[in-house]
């Protein structure tokens, strides 16, 4: 009985540290990411990447949330996703220090790393290719993955004896990535955004009732 209410209580300090404000800036943080591809502004190593025909603006999506918070509380050291869904993606993210770890900053920094993949990187055009991956421009993709509509993000910390503190903080995305595949479709900004599916034209983004 005590190990299960400790352990409770473990589990309600890790997801103390995924606060509705951090939330918000995570979705915020990758849709401007997506804005500046799908109005073919976003700054590449050799090129500006995009426009986007169709791009989804995205959303907190509390059911990844929820797989990605269980993921982060196994403390995984490297991605490990098939264990968890077959039908997800996932940016991983991992810090250590002598010192406490600011949870809000780690997880910009985290998402700074993910996007300067790009900045990097050649872009090797806009369907997935094991050059891609081979650049470790994952993170990236995932980011700009056109269908991807929500993400949820988990973050767990730990602090063992003798050791380091560590973070550990995890994205999944709703649409697993495929060598072959259009990263995005790209044309016009929002040319794509049909019927239920409207443009939101400051952004360049497709907003819907995509749930």
């Amino acid at each position: 009985m005590i190990l299960i209410l400790v352990a409770a209580l473990i589990s309600s300090v890790f997801c103390s540290l995924m606060t509705e404000q951090l939330q918000k800036q995570i979705v915020a943080v990758h849709n401007d990411m997506r804005s500046k591809c799908a109005r073919g502004i976003l700054q590449g190593r050799d090129e500006k990447i995009g426009p986007a025909a169709f791009m989804w603006h995205m959303r907190w999506n509390v059911n990844f949330a929820r797989l990605a918070q269980a993921y982060t509380d196994t403390f995984p050291t490297a991605h490990n996703l098939k264990h968890v869904a077959d039908n997800l993606s996932d940016n991983y993210y991992y810090a250590s220090s002598p010192k406490k770890l600011d949870a809000g900053k780690t997880v910009m920094e985290a998402l700074k790393i993910w996007q300067n993949r790009v900045t990097k990187n050649s872009w090797d055009g806009n369907v997935l290719t094991q050059s891609h991956l081979a650049k470790n421009m994952a993170d990236a993709v995932r980011m700009l993955w056109g269908s991807n509509a929500g993400v949820g993000c988990g973050l767990s910390a730990r602090s063992r004896a003798g050791k380091q503190n560590e973070l550990f903080f995890v994205c999944f995305y709703g649409q697993p990535m495929d060598v072959g595949k259009e990263i995005f479709k790209k044309g016009p900004t929002c040319s794509a955004c049909t019927g239920t599916r409207k443009c939101d034209k400051s952004i360049g983004l497709c907003k819907g009732n995509w749930r």
